[in-house]
């Protein structure tokens, strides 16, 4: 007993599991679809929630119509024909490129006018795969992955700039939790530049602005600030024009 977190599997539950629904019920377009989600989803939170609010989740239960006990049911397992670690991955890059855009709005106070983003060249891919690879291996040393990754051509051709983006890779790998690096890899390289021209609209309606992405690589991007050299996967740069 002494072993059960219980805090965590409540913060769990009760935070993390809402955070992803609110993300969902945001991002969802069909009424249909996300009625039949959403019941899925009170049929495994009354599960969840059973053990720690036994009483409550059995009226839940029988008022949701399902035959039984609660505390009987099934604990709720992984459907794996559900996983999809690329949707997963590129839904993380579209909420965490709004969330970063927020906090810079905030600390600076600038009605914005456009926003631009800038997506991270192959080459960083390289680098940020065999990173998220060491980091599952816990053999994260920053000395010995620069070295080992200096050895590739298409790194070492970009010398001192490279050590730079190994490093930054580094430290934000290890600012991910292990949930979302192990989805990171089962995903693998994503082209973020479709991902977030895909999203354009939506972005551009959570700012009320004219929104753009570029690839970092691009001869012809509109970049006054330099804001690009500071892109990497998954984290693009962002300039805000005022």
């Amino acid at each position: 007993m002494d072993n059960m977190r219980y805090r965590e599997a409540l913060h769990l539950i009760l935070y993390s599991f809402k955070e992803d629904l609110n993300w969902y019920q945001r991002r969802s377009t069909s009424s249909m679809a996300k009625s039949r989600v959403l019941r899925q989803v009170a049929e495994t939170l009354v599960r969840l929630l059973a053990p720690f609010a036994p009483h409550i989740c059995e009226e839940l239960w029988e008022k949701m119509g399902f035959p039984g006990y609660v505390s009987l049911a099934s604990w709720p397992e992984i459907n794996p024909s559900l996983l999809d670690f690329k949707a997963e991955v590129s839904e993380y890059l579209v909420k965490t490129v709004i969330e970063d855009t927020t906090e810079i709005l905030k600390v600076t106070g600038i009605q914005p006018k456009g926003i631009y983003y800038y997506v991270s060249p192959q080459w960083h891919w390289q680098i940020y795969n065999e990173v998220l690879k060491l980091s599952k291996e816990k053999r994260l040393d920053t000395r010995t992955v620069i070295r080992q990754l200096m050895a590739l051509p298409e790194v070492r051709i970009k010398d001192k700039e490279a050590a730079k983006v190994i490093q930054r890779i580094i430290q934000h790998v290890q600012s991910m939790s292990p949930e979302i690096v192990e989805a990171i890899s089962q995903a693998g390289t994503l082209d973020e530049y479709s991902i977030l021209a895909e999203n354009l609209s939506f972005i551009s309606s959570v700012f009320k602005c004219s929104v753009q992405v570029f690839k970092c690589d691009d001869p012809h991007l509109y970049d006054p600030r330099g804001k690009s050299q500071q892109s990497l996967p998954l984290k693009p740069a962002i300039y805000v024009e005022s």
